[in-house]
């Protein structure tokens, strides 16, 4: 599930905005900084689970 701090460990000072989708190679969801209003993508790949990449 893409709420799941397991699947998807964002940082507390982001909030989970969206899902923008999932293919082979891993899920895509957008992410919102608390304190900036910045949005950025997170990209958590399917063979490292757990490791999230901001963009």
């Amino acid at each position: 599930h893409i709420c799941d701090p397991d699947v998807f460990p964002i940082p507390s000072d982001y909030e989970l905005v969206d899902f923008v989708g999932s293919g082979d190679y891993g899920t895509v969801v957008k992410c919102r900084k608390r304190d900036t209003g910045e949005t950025v993508e997170v990209a958590c790949p399917v063979l490292s689970p757990g490791i999230c990449t901001f963009n």
